[in-house]
């Protein structure tokens, strides 16, 4: 998922990186 929008949108993913990173730790509940 997270590499499908790197691969797709380098510039956008990057930014939205740690952002996705916190996102996804949130919903695990990490």
């Amino acid at each position: 998922m997270v590499g499908k929008i790197i691969n797709e949108k380098p510039s956008f993913g990057n930014m939205n990186m740690p952002l996705t990173l916190i996102l996804l730790g949130r919903r695990l509940g990490v």
